[in-house]
């Protein structure tokens, strides 16, 4: 009869977090030495109930699996003491989550609010923030929630709404009509940031520069594109008084891949558009006036940027003094 192995307590226990809410979790009983003894020259038997610990039969292994919750007895032994027997429970303590916590999808160049929801004992961001909620742009985000001295951390993502793409704008005339894809429909539409309208089309635009505005369903800020409509002209009077003497179509200048042709009723070229006369055309044929009469255009461009061909052809009527 001797002393027993000193220990500092005989009955611990402790508590094991567990991040996949299965309330199962693999433990090494040997992690918890400490909760009973300090001393390097303690050995410890394990075993699944107390008459086995006592008669030292049935040892099991120190590494085992604890469902919910478990209880063993560790039998501590040291040269020149008797046995002691210690009582060890080990309680899983389920990891709990934000039920609010979820992925956004914002507006480019904005931000959004994430909320973790109340209720935790503490809140830590990958961003530094140890608030309920933070303020942040896109990104890839976690925040570590504690709860009854558990941590879990939960990611959330935050993704920028794809904007839809004007793939192309025809004009014929004063219409436009925009042509889009992409990005959450349905879509909305405005010219020179005037009025938004459901359709795609536009009747009586005024000639000269404009830009195009489409909106999604998200209502983040509109794309554009800079458009430039052609004013038709169906007269000229080549007189010399300032007043309608050319056919001016200057603005193909601001088109890509400009096209400008004039013939005669009979078919003949009498006049190519180009950078060197601007697209404009004074009356005159081969360095002499034509006759009064209709002659026949055909308009070709392209909008920058796009790759869609413009084609529009017309009469003009002109009144020479003759």
């Amino acid at each position: 009869i001797g002393n027993s192995v000193p220990l500092l307590k005989t009955v611990a226990i402790v508590k094991v977090c567990d991040d996949d809410f299965d309330g199962i979790k693999a433990v090494n009983l040997a992690t918890y030495k400490s909760e009973f003894t300090a001393d390097s020259g303690v050995t410890i038997t394990y075993f699944a109930n107390l008459g086995d610990a006592q008669q030292s039969l049935n040892a099991i292994s120190n590494n085992l699996t604890v469902t919910n919750s478990g209880t063993y007895y560790l039998r501590f032994k040291k040269n020149g003491f008797c046995d002691s027997i210690g009582k060890l429970t080990i309680n899983i303590q389920k990891a709990v989550k934000s039920l609010v916590l979820a992925d956004q999808k914002i507006c480019p160049g904005t931000l959004v609010t994430l909320d973790a929801g109340p209720g935790f004992d503490g809140y830590l961001w990958s961003t530094g923030e140890k608030t309920q909620t933070v303020k942040v742009p896109v990104g890839n985000y976690y925040v570590d929630l504690l709860t009854d001295g558990c941590t879990y951390r939960q990611t959330v993502s935050v993704t920028a709404v794809i904007l839809p793409t004007i793939t192309n704008i025809e004009i014929k005339g004063s219409t436009i009509t925009v042509n889009v894809t992409g990005g959450n429909p349905p879509y909305q539409y405005a010219i020179d940031n005037n009025n938004y309208q459901s359709s795609n089309v536009f009747t009586n635009v005024k000639g000269g520069d404009h830009i195009v505005y489409v909106k999604s369903a998200d209502n983040c800020d509109p794309v554009s594109a800079t458009i430039n409509v052609i004013e038709l002209y169906n007269v000229i009077t080549p007189n010399g008084d300032g007043v309608n003497d050319v056919l001016n179509y200057s603005a193909l200048l601001k088109k890509e891949e400009p096209f400008l042709q004039i013939y005669d009723r009979y078919g003949k070229l009498i006049f190519a558009g180009d950078k060197n006369n601007r697209y404009s055309w004074d009356g005159k044929a081969f360095g002499r006036e034509v006759s009064t009469g209709t002659f026949w255009y055909i308009m070709k461009w392209k909008e920058p940027g796009f790759a869609t061909v413009t084609e529009y052809s017309g009469w003009v009527l002109v009144k020479n003094r003759d």
